[in-house]
């Protein structure tokens, strides 16, 4: 789409973030397969596991649900655990 980058972080035309493919990987200057920050997010991993927990990652070879048991919890995920008791 020849994105022009004019501000570093900010708004762009559009943003496809290809989280996985099969076990594709892919690292090249236009597209990264598979997204190189998925497995420090939990927006991303939540959701994902939903689909796949299973699923093991193509670089770790790990089941994307031990990746989300790995994170911090998060703030979000505290409130609403202290909402039910």
């Amino acid at each position: 789409m020849g994105r022009k980058k004019t501000i570093e972080k900010g708004p762009r035309n559009i943003d496809l973030d290809i989280l996985l493919y099969d076990q594709l990987v892919m690292d090249s200057e236009h597209l990264n397969i598979s997204h190189k920050l998925m497995l420090e997010r939990e927006f991303v991993l939540r959701p994902l596991c939903d689909i796949a927990p299973m699923f093991a990652h193509s670089l770790t070879s790990t089941a994307l649900r031990a990746h989300l048991q790995s994170l911090p919890p998060s703030t979000t995920a505290n409130q609403l655990a202290l909402m039910f008791y």
